[in-house]
């Protein structure tokens, strides 16, 4: 609950209307991530009725990719559960590698795991308690 309140929080400071979130398995299987998405969802939850400028909820996933094996395997969604799919160019790729690199203590988890290789320039998302009848190729797009 202290971490539902520390998101609760910032979630009213910044006033989104959309929070991204992992999946529920965690991409990674990596115990923060699995917490990540269960506290996230749990605080969208409670605050989405009494919030109208908050609207989405979406997990970040990965799609079509081999899996894995190791510790934490990479996880996929199956592709009925995937909402969203947009692409993003080789400089959003460069500072995701970038951002990987600051894992220092996960450096042979993520090495281990072929991460750099196995994730394209698609980004996937499922939406929370949302169906469309094609892919989104944008997050914010057709908010309920």
């Amino acid at each position: 609950r202290i971490l539902e309140n520390a998101i609760s929080t910032h979630i009213d400071s910044v006033r989104p209307s959309i929070v991204v979130s992992y999946a529920a398995y965690g991409v990674s299987g990596f115990h923060d991530h699995l917490v990540t998405h269960a506290v996230v969802k749990r605080a969208f939850c409670e605050m989405q009725e009494s919030r109208i400028w908050l609207r989405r909820l979406a997990f970040f996933t990965l799609a079509n990719i081999d899996k894995a094996s190791g510790l934490h395997a990479l996880q996929t969604s199956k592709p009925e559960e995937i909402q969203v799919q947009l692409h993003v160019n080789e400089s959003h790729m460069q500072k995701f590698h970038r951002s990987l690199d600051c894992y220092e203590t996960y450096a042979e988890v993520i090495q281990g795991s072929n991460v750099r290789e196995l994730v394209s320039n698609t980004v996937s998302y499922e939406l929370f308690q949302e169906r469309h009848e094609h892919i989104l190729t944008s997050i914010d797009a057709e908010l309920p």
